[in-house]
C-alpha cells in the first residue's frame, strides 16, 4: 500500500501563458493541483521451476538463478483512490481569452491488472474522474472524460514445428463522452464550447499479428477498424479536439530484421 498527499504547483508553461495574459486580467492566481492519493498492489509470481535450475544455460554454462526464475508474474493487479482539488482552474469559454474558475474538487481512480497465462495475456486499464456538479458551473466535468478504458489482448504461440513464433493481439480504447474544445491561436490557449458541445463515447480497435523467424519480425497491423462499422450506442465520429479528428482506418505492414546472430 502506498499513500501520498502531493501539490502540484502551476508549471513553468502556465506561468508563460500568465504572463502574457496579464493585460487582460492583472489579478491572475497561480494555478495547481492538491490530492491525497492511496494505491494498493497484489501480484503472485510464478512457482520457480526447478528442472530449470538443474540445467545449465548453454551460452554461460551457469544454472539460472532461482530468483530470476521466480520473479517472473502470474497476475498482478492495482487500484489507485485520490481525493484532490483543482486549485484556481484557468481556461477560456467561448470568446473569453481566459477565464480562472473556483476551486474544482474531484474524486478519481484507476483500476489495473496484467493476467499471463502459458500462451494468453490480457492487460486491462479503467480510470474514472470526477468533478462535484456543484462546482461545474456550466463546464461537463470541466472538459475532461469520466471514463477511461484500455484492453489489450495477446496471444502468443510456436508455429511450423516451432521455426516461427507467432503473436496474435488486439488494442482495444474507449472515451466516455467530454466537453469538446478547440484551439485559439490568437489567445494560446484551448477554449471550452459553453454550449457543451460533446465528444467522446467512443470505442478504438486495432488488429495485429507479428511472425518471428529467427532474428526477423514480420507484422501487419490493422488500425482503427471499428470506423468500418456502427456500433449502436456510441459515437460513429470522433475529435479529440474540433478540427483533429483521430487517425482514420488504415493498415501496416512491413519487416524488422536485426543484423545479428
Amino acid at each position: 500500500m502506498y499513500y501520498n498527499n502531493q501539490f502540484q504547483p502551476a508549471s513553468l508553461q502556465q506561468q508563460a501563458f500568465y504572463s502574457n495574459h496579464f493585460l487582460y486580467n492583472k489579478e491572475l492566481l497561480f494555478t495547481g493541483n492538491k490530492n491525497n492519493e492511496a494505491s494498493f498492489y497484489l501480484t503472485k509470481f510464478k512457482k520457480a521451476n526447478e528442472a530449470n535450475l538443474k540445467t545449465k544455460i548453454p551460452e554461460t554454462n551457469q544454472t539460472a538463478s532461482l530468483l530470476s526464475d521466480v520473479q517472473k508474474e502470474k497476475f498482478n493487479t492495482y487500484i489507485t483512490v485520490q481525493t484532490g482539488t483543482w486549485i484556481n482552474p484557468t481556461m477560456s469559454i467561448d470568446s473569453v481569452p481566459v477565464t480562472q474558475l473556483n476551486d474544482a474538487q474531484y474524486t478519481a481512480f484507476v483500476l489495473g491488472f496484467n493476467w499471463y497465462l502459458t500462451k494468453f495475456s490480457i492487460t486491462q486499464l479503467i480510470s474514472n474522474k470526477t468533478f462535484k456538479t456543484s462546482q461545474l458551473n456550466n463546464l461537463f466535468n470541466y472538459g475532461v472524460p469520466v471514463w477511461k478504458s484500455t484492453t489489450s489482448l495477446r496471444y502468443r504461440t510456436p508455429a511450423f514445428h516451432h521455426a516461427m513464433d507467432l503473436t496474435l493481439g488486439a488494442d482495444i480504447q474507449y472515451t466516455s463522452k467530454f466537453q469538446t474544445t478547440y484551439y485559439r491561436p490568437d489567445a494560446a490557449t484551448f477554449v471550452v464550447d459553453a454550449n457543451q458541445t460533446e465528444s467522446g463515447n467512443y470505442f478504438e480497435l486495432d488488429l495485429y499479428a507479428v511472425a518471428r523467424v529467427q532474428t526477423v519480425d514480420v507484422f501487419l497491423k490493422a488500425e482503427h477498424i471499428n470506423e468500418l462499422f456502427v456500433i449502436p450506442g456510441f459515437n460513429t465520429r470522433y475529435q479529440y479536439i474540433a478540427g483533429y479528428p483521430i487517425q482514420p482506418y488504415r493498415i501496416q505492414f512491413g519487416l524488422n530484421w536485426k543484423f545479428y546472430n
